[in-house]
């Protein structure tokens, strides 16, 4: 299969992609939002039941909806990355592998017609002075293919570099992934209805949490960096890194 790069389209599904990851941000804030509430702003809820709730919407629900932000934002990122990688390290255009290839090989067919050519003009009869003209201006000829031949195929090495290379810029994505299966998998076996109450998974089945805290912590620091900095962060973040800093100090 073809490796092909668009452009314009990679611009388009970057800019629709940032603006889903946008409101599904804003979902998850309100989320985090309700779910602190719950478990610090309501004292009077209590109980065997209120109180395993709390226990568990702090321990793996929390960290979850923490998941989700981080993998919406990873999402973003990667794939505006990718294309913005794509134009340094590649091209500013389209590019297909299979018509590269196309071009290569017509590009070698003109090569070697024209050095045919040179053979017959150094074996001809002609006179000298009109010999040496031939010669030098289909040797130029030749100059000229080599070098869009040589463009061609750095064009094709870059394409393929990039493909192969192009993976690293999800995984993080598939990282955060995987910590968020674990936690939708433990959420699905909280409920304890014989007994009322929601049942914490034991520490060690918490790992992913652990991993999920120290993220989202990195996180907020480098949102609030940028911000001081005077780095460009878009009003919904800065809501939403001023709420984050809220909530991490109660």
């Amino acid at each position: 299969m073809s490796i092909d790069m668009y452009v314009s389209k990679s611009k388009a599904q970057a800019t629709s992609t940032s603006q889903v990851c946008q409101k599904h941000l804003e979902g998850y804030e309100a989320l985090q939002q309700a779910i602190h509430q719950f478990t610090v702003d309501s004292p009077l809820l209590k109980g065997k039941a209120y109180d395993s709730a709390k226990a568990f919407y702090s321990a793996v629900l929390l960290p979850l909806v923490q998941a989700g932000i981080l993998l919406t934002e990873a999402t973003e990122e990667a794939v505006q990355k990718f294309s913005e990688r794509y134009q340094s390290e590649v091209d500013s255009g389209d590019l297909k592998e299979s018509e590269l290839e196309e071009q290569i090989r017509k590009a070698n067919d003109l090569i070697n017609q024209a050095n045919a050519l040179q053979t017959k003009i150094t074996q001809s009869q002609l006179p000298e002075t009109d010999h040496r003209t031939q010669l030098n201006l289909n040797q130029a000829l030749i100059n000229s293919y080599q070098t869009n031949k040589e463009e061609l195929e750095e064009k094709l090495r870059k394409l393929r570099a990039f493909h192969a290379s192009s993976p690293s810029i999800f995984s993080e994505i598939a990282s955060l992934k995987q910590a968020i299966d674990q936690g939708i998998a433990q959420t699905k076996t909280a409920w304890n209805s014989s007994t009322g109450t929601f049942m914490v998974p034991k520490q060690s089945d918490l790992t992913w949490t652990e991993t999920i805290k120290n993220k989202y912590e990195k996180y907020l620091e480098l949102t609030g960096t940028a911000l001081m900095a005077g780095g460009y962060v878009s009003t919904a973040n800065v809501v939403r890194a001023e709420g984050k800093a809220s909530i991490k100090k109660n």
